[in-house]
């Protein structure tokens, strides 16, 4: 997958107060599709989503907005201990409310039960049902345990999605981005 100019985030889509807290005001639909028409036209074709965006409003929004060029990727949250089956459920409401039959890319959002996670991971990129693998809010240790359980399975990691800025730059100061570099 070529790399994108740059990604849009939905993290607030399909919360009114959300938006209006993020923005100031509030996007209905007819704008969304709107936006996502001069997205293509300005080769802007990647959104990223989680299942928790929008209060669960985001993915269907993402499905009933974005034409079928735009890439789309989205996020596991384990907010549990691992369950067998939690990732699968998951990706297909996410595939059902996207109106997709994959996922370009499919984050692990946080660092919990990680070779389990990964594992699970691993068997829905072999169905095909996920494109790529990605983590995110993960440290360098936890990068590099991930790697490793994909680089066994002989399935590169796409990404490392973690909070960068001008202001926030931990990531450099820790090795991560280095690691990350390299790899």
């Amino acid at each position: 997958m070529n790399d994108p100019k740059a990604v849009i985030g939905t993290n607030s889509w399909g919360s009114a107060a959300y938006e209006k807290m993020v923005r100031g005001s509030v996007v209905d639909n007819d704008t969304l599709r709107a936006a996502m028409k001069t997205a293509v036209k300005s080769d802007l074709l990647f959104v990223d989503s989680a299942r928790d965006y929008g209060f669960g409003k985001g993915p269907k929004l993402i499905g009933m907005c974005c034409p079928d060029e735009i890439k789309i990727s989205s996020k596991y949250t384990p907010f549990t201990k691992f369950k067998p089956g939690q990732v699968r459920e998951s990706v297909d409401k996410d595939l059902k409310d996207f109106g997709r039959t994959s996922i370009e890319v499919y984050w692990l959002h946080m660092p919990n039960d990680i070779p389990q996670y990964m594992e699970e991971l691993t068997e829905l990129y072999r169905e095909g049902t996920i494109e790529n693998i990605g983590v995110s809010n993960f440290n360098l240790q936890e990068c590099k345990l991930a790697k490793s359980i994909l680089d066994q399975a002989g399935i590169p990691l796409f990404g490392v999605q973690n909070h960068y800025s001008l202001v926030d730059r931990e990531w450099e100061k820790n090795g991560l981005l280095s690691w990350c570099k390299e790899n």
